[in-house]
């Protein structure tokens, strides 16, 4: 199954509730030690490398994302190694692999920000590249959404977030002209005749004022995109190594203990790409 012992437990975030008395609603991040559990068939043990933010990560602790589940695993970004598998004649062996983002969103706990983590073999996409592929799917979902056969012009905004840097990135390689603004308060007006207005996640503002007439006269669309299918990210994947395509990283904090710091990053907004934890090995995992 794997040269070595498997471990017997790994540490990841969890989700906690906030006390009854607090001011404001903001849950715990709490580093938790939980056991591994023996593989079953079709499963694979990865050994996790690294791990990103994703700003669903600081909703949930706001209180402001549904389906909340507390006791749940954090994260949707991560990178790492399969180590081992059910089928010691597994391919996927020694093989660096993404864990796809929208595994364990509903209901399984296990997801990746954790020291290593099982998962079905089906659930992960080979990968060359660092683990922000929730950005790059939902980057690819804006660009293929907001794009026409005609010649396309790109307005992103929010530039500083992984979605936005990534879609603009795509949008670079695809040759289209794109603008790129740091705000969100963007003005609709300068929309052209049947202009295409993408709203792709969690966005900041839980609504927005749109002169709905204006809109119908001059043809234009108000599209909203969560995230692409599994083949989107697997075509995203593909053409992002095929352009060599390197995300925007803005900080690398070292090992779980620093969670926080990347919490206080994102309320602050003060990044301006990636907030990446690199995963220390001989910590986060006991044998």
């Amino acid at each position: 199954m794997m040269a070595g012992r498997i471990p017997e437990s790994t540490r990841a975030l969890v989700i906690k509730k906030c006390s009854a008395g607090a001011k404001f609603v903001y849950h715990d991040a709490v580093l938790e030690t939980r056991p591994l559990q023996q593989l079953k068939q079709g499963e694979i043990l990865v050994k996790m490398g690294a791990v990103s933010f994703n700003h669903r990560d600081l909703w949930i602790r706001l209180g402001q994302y549904p389906g909340i589940k507390f006791g749940s695993t954090l994260g949707a970004d991560g990178a790492g190694t399969v180590l081992a598998s059910a089928d010691a004649n597994d391919t996927l062996l020694n093989k660096r692999v993404f864990l796809t983002p929208m595994r364990g969103w509903e209901s399984n706990p296990d997801t990746p920000e954790a020291g290593w983590v099982t998962v079905e073999r089906n659930q992960v996409i080979l990968s060359a590249w660092p683990p922000w592929w929730p950005d790059c799917l939902g980057a690819a979902a804006i660009v293929n959404a907001g794009a026409s056969k005609d010649q396309n012009t790109f307005l992103i905004t929010g530039i500083g977030g992984g979605v936005a840097l990534l879609a603009m990135q795509l949008c670079l390689a695809k040759a289209a002209l794109t603008l790129a603004w740091r705000h969100y308060d963007t003005n609709d007006s300068i929309l052209k005749q049947g202009g295409k207005v993408v709203v792709y996640g969690m966005t900041v503002k839980s609504s927005n004022e749109v002169s709905h007439m204006r809109e119908v006269i001059k043809n234009q669309r108000l599209i909203g995109s969560s995230m692409g299918s599994y083949k989107d990210l697997t075509d995203a994947t593909k053409f992002v190594s095929e352009h060599r395509i390197v995300p925007v990283v803005s900080h690398v904090l070292e090992g779980f203990e620093a969670a926080e710091e990347g919490f206080e990053l994102m309320k602050r907004g003060d990044q301006f790409g990636k907030i990446v934890i690199r995963i220390n090995d001989k910590v986060d995992a006991k044998l």
